[in-house]
């Protein structure tokens, strides 16, 4: 077998590959000119401001005690099995206080999901009957 006369085949390619790119990229396209938005009416601005105001209210009046109390309960559980490191923590969480407000926080969070799990459930009742309404 002789071998071929003339460049390698990528070399043959290489001119009619930079022609192509260079046709591509020198290309006179143009975006589109920008259409003009409907500017908000004052009812519209004063709804969404409303809104933006109920959620700020929503999150500064928020109780934090649900989520302090997992906090803790999750951190008393992680010293059950403390390190020396950890003893001094460890003694503090297992204090009679630290239990008794772990017992707490158990009852407060365990009354917090009941209470959301009714909300669902008349609210997930509420649609099916009105559902049922409606068709």
């Amino acid at each position: 077998m002789t071998p071929a006369k003339g460049p390698p085949p990528v070399e043959k390619t290489k001119d009619s590959a930079m022609t192509i790119a260079s046709a591509n990229a020198a290309s006179a396209g143009q975006f589109s000119n920008t259409a003009l938005r409907n500017r908000l009416t004052e009812k519209t601005a004063e709804r969404i401001a409303k809104s933006l105001e109920n959620m700020i209210v929503e999150v500064l009046n928020k109780d934090y005690t649900i989520d302090s109390c997992m906090s803790f309960v999750t951190l008393t559980s992680r010293f059950e099995t403390a390190s020396d490191a950890d003893s001094r923590r460890s003694e503090i969480l297992k204090a009679p206080e630290a239990q008794d407000l772990n017992k707490v926080c158990f009852e407060l969070i365990k009354a917090s999901m009941e209470a959301i799990t009714r909300k669902i459930r008349e609210a997930s009742q509420k649609s099916v009957i009105s559902g049922k309404a409606g068709g």
